[in-house]
């Protein structure tokens, strides 16, 4: 983030300069240094991660691989992850750390987060039921959204790179070079400025959210031997998908969210 050379919250310590003016003036200048600290520190706003079990990632959002029951072996890959897009909305309270009377600056933002993506990584099986078999290959696409009552804005919307030429997708940014049949771990700190609209007020403050969204995880390979179709997905599609070589998880393992402001 960005910085300047002010890091410390000053202390008020008595002052004497031989009148009240000079003694007002050294302590508003205290008082401003502090405020400037804080500005500039900044806030850690939301600061969401997903627990491990028994070494297992369980992602904020998303799939993981499942708890192993009694006289199994850790060679089990079965993920959980049922189908069709999934959200999860964080509730905080956010500042503005614009101060009145200064330069004015837009509060800027920090998001740091973890994330899976794969690229055409085989989910197949059986449905249980029926004994149908199933076959999808499996990409990936995270997206993070800030929204309160000045509106909305994309923090990050993020895909890999053979996924967004099948979607033909535009404003996303990608993870590229994934192994056909492999997946990645992304890890990412992006910084912006927030949005005029998005920043509350001087002096008082906008209940917002931070909103996740995971997607396009289970895509239908098209092979008619399957009984694999996309309209079906969302109803047929166990929860329990069995990979051959299973990732870490699968979607977004957390997120951490900050603002400062930079100005002098």
């Amino acid at each position: 983030m960005a910085r300047t050379g002010i890091d410390q919250i000053a202390v008020l310590t008595d002052t004497t300069c031989g009148n009240p003016r000079a003694d007002e003036a050294v302590k508003w200048g205290l008082v401003q240094d502090s405020l400037k600290s804080v500005s500039h520190r900044g806030q850690t706003l939301v600061s969401a991660w997903g627990p491990k079990v028994d070494g297992n990632v369980r992602p904020i959002l998303g799939g993981a691989a499942k708890t192993r029951t009694r006289g199994e072996g850790n060679a089990n890959k079965d993920l959980f992850f049922p189908a069709g897009t999934h959200t999860h909305e964080i509730v905080f309270e956010q500042p503005s750390f614009i101060t009145s009377g200064a330069v004015s600056v837009v509060d800027r933002f920090v998001l740091n987060t973890k994330f899976v993506l794969c690229n055409k990584f085989v989910a197949s099986g059986t449905f249980t039921a029926t004994s149908d078999t199933f076959k999808y290959f499996s990409y990936g696409r995270v997206k993070i959204t800030l929204s309160n009552s000045g509106g909305t804005q994309v923090l990050l919307d993020h895909t890999s790179a053979e996924y967004l030429a099948l979607i033909a997708g535009s404003g996303i940014t990608t993870t590229t070079g994934i192994s056909s049949g492999g997946f990645q771990e992304v890890e990412l700190s992006i910084e912006g400025s927030l949005g005029n609209t998005l920043i509350p007020p001087t002096g008082s403050s906008f209940d917002s959210k931070l909103i996740f969204e995971v997607s396009g995880y289970f895509e239908d390979d098209g092979d008619p031997t399957f009984d694999g179709l996309l309209s079906g997905l969302s109803d047929g599609m166990p929860a329990l998908v069995p990979f051959a070589s299973a990732p870490p998880y699968l979607g977004i393992a957390g997120a951490t969210f900050r603002i400062f402001n930079p100005a002098a």
